[in-house]
C-alpha cells in the first residue's frame, strides 16, 4: 500500500477523478482515503472513477456518513461500485460498461457551491458570539491597551481569521462558480477543474492552522522554552491535534469533531490564561 498526497478541492472533481484513472493505468489503484490517498500496486487496468460532492456528507467527516448510505443503492443501480468517503467527497468506480452518469456536470457544479453555503452556518453563529466577546473585553477592561499586547492581539486575530475563513472560501469559491457557470451557458461545455494547474498537496485551510498554531506556540512558550523549542512543540501539538481528529471524526463523526474543537478551545482559552 502506497501513500500520495493530493489535494483537490470541490471545484475539481474531474480533475481529481482522472488523477485517480491516470493512477489505474499505471497499476496504482485507489483503495481509500487515510494518511493521503491510499493506492495498492497491481497489474495496469483501465478504471473509470467518479469523486462526487454529495451534500449529505459533513466536512468533519472521515468515512461514510449515515445520511449517505441509501445514495449508495442509488449509485449501484447506476453501476458505479462506491470505494470509500472523506468529508464530502464520496469515490466510486465503474463496473458495467452502460453506467448511467451519478449527476449531471451541472448538479456536480451546483453541489460544489453548496457546500460552501453549508460551512456558513456555523460561522454565522460564531461570528456575533465573538463580537460580543470584543465589545465585553473591551467594555469591561480598564486597561485597554493590554488588549492591544501582542500575544493577546495574536490571539483575538488568530481566532477573527478562524471564524472569517468560511467566509472567504465562500466568496472565493462564489468566483469560480460564477465563471464556470458562465463558461459552460456561452459554450455547453463544463469541466470541473484545471488540468493544467499546479498540483496541490495540501489543504490550504489546514497550512492556516498549521501555521498559527506555530506562531501561537512561540509567542507563549518561547520564555519558557526558548526561540527554538517552542516552534517544535508547536508542530507537536498539530500533528497531534490532527490525528485525534482523524480518529476521532472516523470513530464518532460529528460529535468527535465538536469534543476536539472544544479541547482545543479550552486549551487555547488556558494559554491567554497564563
Amino acid at each position: 500500500m502506497i501513500h500520495k498526497f493530493v489535494y483537490y478541492n470541490y471545484f475539481e472533481s474531474d480533475v481529481f477523478a482522472s488523477y485517480l484513472h491516470e493512477m489505474s493505468l499505471q497499476g496504482y489503484h485507489f483503495k481509500g482515503f487515510g494518511f493521503g490517498l491510499k493506492f495498492e500496486k497491481g497489474e495496469p487496468k483501465d478504471i473509470t472513477y467518479d469523486a462526487y460532492v454529495f451534500n449529505e456528507q459533513q466536512e468533519e467527516d472521515q468515512g461514510l456518513n449515515p445520511n449517505s448510505e441509501d445514495f449508495l443503492g442509488y449509485c449501484k443501480e447506476a453501476g458505479w461500485q462506491y470505494i470509500d468517503a472523506y468529508q464530502r467527497w464520496i469515490i466510486f468506480y465503474k463496473v458495467k460498461e452502460d453506467a448511467v452518469d451519478i449527476a449531471t456536470k451541472e448538479e456536480k457544479l451546483d453541489n460544489a457551491f453548496a457546500v460552501r453555503k453549508d460551512d456558513l452556518k456555523f460561522a454565522r453563529i460564531v461570528l456575533p458570539l465573538f463580537a460580543i466577546y470584543i465589545i465585553n473585553s473591551v467594555l469591561l477592561n480598564p486597561n485597554i491597551f493590554e488588549l492591544l499586547e501582542y500575544r493577546n492581539l495574536t490571539i483575538e486575530l488568530g481566532w477573527f481569521l478562524f471564524i472569517l475563513s468560511p467566509f472567504f472560501l465562500y466568496f472565493h469559491d462564489k468566483k469560480i462558480y460564477q465563471l464556470l457557470r458562465s463558461k459552460y451557458e456561452s459554450t455547453g461545455e463544463l469541466y470541473l477543474g484545471n488540468p493544467n494547474k499546479k498540483q496541490m498537496y495540501f489543504q490550504p485551510r489546514s497550512l492556516f492552522y498549521f501555521v498559527f498554531t506555530i506562531v501561537i506556540s512561540t509567542l507563549f512558550l518561547k520564555s519558557y522554552c526558548g526561540l527554538l523549542i517552542s516552534p517544535l512543540i508547536g508542530v507537536v501539538v498539530y500533528c497531534t491535534f490532527f490525528c485525534l481528529q482523524k480518529f476521532f471524526c472516523r470513530k464518532y463523526g460529528s460529535s468527535g469533531y465538536m469534543a476536539i474543537m472544544g479541547i482545543t478551545m479550552f486549551i487555547f482559552f488556558v494559554i491567554m490564561m497564563v
